[in-house]
């Protein structure tokens, strides 16, 4: 039997994904942001939980925080709609955004 490869291109939709603790890090957001928007079948939403951009006991320093504003735009640059946010952890922000 011959293995087969991962080939991500044969990838045909994912449906909600989550990114949790990463967005801080990326240094291509927006073009992770549009890949993800790509790869998703309709009706599926992203989850990005990311560390608020505030002092916390813990967590990443402040500098490489990104502000929900930021990420709200980033959504909609990216083809999301029906972008909601959460305020309900205490050092994290929430926002799902849903490709219609």
């Amino acid at each position: 039997m011959t293995e087969r490869k991962f080939d991500p291109r044969h990838i045909h939709k994912f449906n909600d994904p989550n990114m949790i603790n990463l967005h801080h890090e990326l240094e291509q957001a927006q073009s992770l942001l549009a890949e993800t928007w790509r790869l998703l079948k309709p009706d599926a939403k992203v989850m990005i939980v990311d560390w608020k951009p505030e002092d916390t006991p813990e967590g990443p320093p402040l500098s490489i925080r990104v502000a929900p504003a930021v990420l709200i735009e980033q959504l909609r640059r990216a083809g999301f709609d029906h972008i909601t946010e959460a305020d309900r952890l205490p050092y994290h922000h929430i926002l799902i955004g849903q490709k219609v």
